[in-house]
């Protein structure tokens, strides 16, 4: 199976529902805010940094269980990864689209 095919096939499927996402979504968030928080404070230690992931698969998985899907991490981490970064590519060229057919 390709990477492409794995994508259209599982990962896809398993984040349709726009709340699923939306958790993804929050949980990037929050570990961006974890990778910002330990780098300007000085009380924190760089190990912190080794957390910055866990918002993400919490909240995922929370959106996962919210719309009834089966998060696709278990199956294949390592493209599940790569998806998720597609999928995120693609809902803000999706987003960006929408918003400029919009404005017409």
């Amino acid at each position: 199976m390709t990477f492409r095919a794995y994508y259209e096939e599982h990962y896809k499927p398993a984040h349709a529902d726009p709340l699923c996402r939306a958790f993804h979504w929050i949980g990037l968030a929050v570990a961006i805010g974890v990778v910002i928080g330990v780098a300007i404070s000085s009380g924190l230690s760089w190990w912190w940094m080794l957390a910055a992931p866990l918002p993400i698969y919490l909240f995922g998985m929370v959106g996962h269980l919210l719309t009834g899907t089966r998060p696709q991490c278990v199956k294949a981490p390592l493209w599940s990864i790569a998806a998720y970064f597609v999928m995120l590519h693609e809902s803000i060229v999706l987003s960006a689209d929408a918003w400029s057919r919009m404005q017409e």
